[in-house]
């Protein structure tokens, strides 16, 4: 019973950290009565905790002043990161690698969907990143407005007021031989100007309402927009003679020069002919400020058997000629009277 008695008393003890007056006043009591082996066994088992814990607080005391010192060295390092005065110097030419060697073919590689590594161009990393950049009573801010359109700048006017141009989209309004370009261009006659950074790219509108430019970009480029245009219209019959796709899905062939008999030998969807000399005294005709002559030539299609369409006449100074019962020549055939100069390009659909 009194060895039990004893272990609790330094049990409680040594948690509540008076183990060292405890074990003193057992030590007198034990004084003051006959010891027996097994109460100094105890005793001496509780001298080697404290002074074992002794040692752990001790070691314990060190670590956390090592903490502080390497603490401090940290914030010394990253403090002179920050406040550190040497230049950051970047190459005055990316090495290798590490994007175009000047501004024109940056330009091209981030803005032109068509000359982009892979599809990514500037406006969708833009886009991506949510990049907004201060501009004098302006800010640029690429997010998609609606479906169809990009806001791309946002202007003010000196009062502060935002500018409401907002350019037209209509599907509805899509002709099947539109291009991008000449689409948004039809749609917007008032905006301020419309232009492509590109063959194939993305259509800018910049407009002012009066309190201010703004500026958006087509979400279609012209690839998507011809996808578009194929949903809306469906697949060409390959029962109807080829029309004019515009120049963005036209492959040109080699200009040939005129002659008095010219012929073409290759796969053609069509041909352009320009004029650019004319005999006097024929007939002329004047259509909308463009002039058309009179019996001056002629050109005819041929098919893959070698049988030849009835001939059309040759007449404005630039003109589109298409099979009028083929859905596509082998050939093309042209006669022109003395005194016409000009050349004559086969094109074909791109598919």
């Amino acid at each position: 019973m009194w060895a039990a008695a004893l272990r609790y008393l330094i049990l409680i003890a040594e948690r509540l950290g008076l183990a060292i007056s405890i074990v003193g006043g057992i030590e007198n009591l034990l004084n003051q009565a006959t010891p027996n082996p097994q109460t100094q066994q105890i005793i001496t088992q509780t001298e080697l905790i404290l002074t074992t814990e002794g040692d752990l607080g001790a070691q314990i005391t060190a670590l956390a002043a090592q903490d502080v010192i390497d603490h401090a060295a940290i914030l010394a390092a990253v403090e002179s990161i920050i406040t550190g005065t040497a230049p950051i110097t970047l190459p005055a030419v990316p090495p290798a690698g590490y994007g175009p060697p000047n501004d024109a073919a940056l330009w091209n590689a981030v803005w032109n969907t068509g000359s982009a590594p892979g599809g990514i161009v500037g406006w969708t990393l833009l886009l991506a990143s949510g990049s907004l950049a201060a501009f004098q009573k302006g800010y640029a801010a690429v997010y998609q407005a609606d479906e169809h359109w990009y806001y791309f700048f946002q202007g003010f006017d000196d009062y502060g007021t935002a500018g409401g141009f907002y350019p037209i989209w209509d599907d509805a309004l899509i002709l099947s031989t539109d291009t991008l370009l000449g689409f948004v261009t039809r749609l917007n006659p008032t905006a301020l100007g419309i232009f492509q950074t590109g063959a194939t790219s993305p259509v800018h509108v910049t407009g002012n309402d009066g309190s201010g430019t703004t500026t958006f970009m087509t979400v279609d480029d012209e690839i998507t927009f011809a996808a578009r245009k194929l949903a809306i219209f469906g697949t060409l019959s390959k029962n109807v003679s080829p029309i004019w796709p515009g120049s963005a899905l036209a492959t040109l062939g080699t200009s040939v020069a005129l002659d008095r008999t010219v012929t073409l030998t290759e796969a053609m969807d069509g041909v352009i002919v320009t004029l650019t000399s004319v005999p006097p005294g024929k007939p002329t005709y004047v259509l909308g400020g463009l002039t058309a002559t009179a019996h001056i030539g002629q050109i005819a299609f041929v098919a893959d058997n070698g049988a030849a369409e009835y001939p059309q006449n040759l007449s404005f100074a630039s003109e589109i000629y298409v099979p009028l019962a083929l859905v596509g020549a082998s050939a093309a055939v042209l006669r022109t009277i003395p005194g016409v100069a000009g050349t004559v390009q086969a094109w074909t659909r791109i598919p």
